[in-house]
């Protein structure tokens, strides 16, 4: 409440909120970092006090050139160095390639991928398709690489029902031996039921650490999910 009411008095916006600016407005800030279309902007040497801007890092990313030559968009800016680092290196490896992938680059769109990365920093762009349920993007080669355990563990049942329609492969045991069924074992009982109308293959398998997926429903305390095991033939 208190920085709100700072923030009120300096005009200044929030540092998470999502700006559209100019590139005409940064032509004298010093570029930190540039990573493709994302640029961190350090504070000017020597700050005007008419522009309180000019003393943060600025994260920002560019339009398509296809798109705009001059708007850009304001992610991120904080006075810390190091804490405008940690966020640009999040946001370099996913928004521009998330915006690429949907053609959507918008305040409102970059809002919402912004403020969930800040969150969740070790999100993929799959975490994110996957969190905000979109479907229509999952044959996209950079969408395919683990999106069938990220949609379970997400307990989004339209995406798993998706992934099955497409053929997508539920036999993948990961680098801990788990299953599909060991991610589904806590999700919730429609996508155990999902998946064991497609294949009962990895139903039984135990995981490096001795477990199968009846186990790991018991273990989460998930009783659906354990019913709905024994149901498609869980034994183990």
């Amino acid at each position: 409440m208190l920085n709100s009411f700072f923030n009120w008095l300096s005009n200044e916006e929030p540092p998470t909120k999502v700006l559209e600016v100019r590139s005409e407005n940064y032509i004298s800030r010093p570029i930190h970092y540039r990573d493709d279309s994302m640029l961190l902007y350090g504070p000017k040497a020597s700050s005007d006090k008419r522009n309180p801007k000019d003393k943060y890092y600025e994260i920002i990313l560019q339009k398509p050139f296809t798109e705009s030559l001059h708007q850009m968009y304001s992610l991120y800016r904080c006075e810390n160095k190091e804490e405008s680092e940690e966020r640009f290196i999040v946001f370099k490896e996913k928004i521009p390639v998330y915006v690429r992938i949907t053609k959507d680059c918008t305040v409102p769109s970059l809002q919402k991928l912004c403020d969930i990365l800040g969150k969740n920093k070790s999100w993929t762009i799959a975490h994110m398709v996957a969190y905000f349920g979109q479907s229509e993007l999952l044959n996209h080669p950079d969408i395919q690489k683990h999106i069938n355990d990220i949609a379970i563990q997400s307990g989004n049942v339209r995406m798993v029902q998706s992934l099955i329609s497409m053929n997508c492969s539920l036999d993948i045991i990961d680098r801990e031996g788990n299953s599909v069924y060991h991610y589904a074992a806590a999700s919730n009982k429609e996508i155990v039921n999902a998946i064991a109308s497609k294949s009962l293959n990895s139903l039984n398998i135990f995981n490096k650490q001795g477990y199968t997926p009846l186990h790991m429903a018991c273990l989460a305390n998930a009783p659906d999910c354990v019913r709905a095991l024994l149901l498609a033939g869980a034994d183990a």
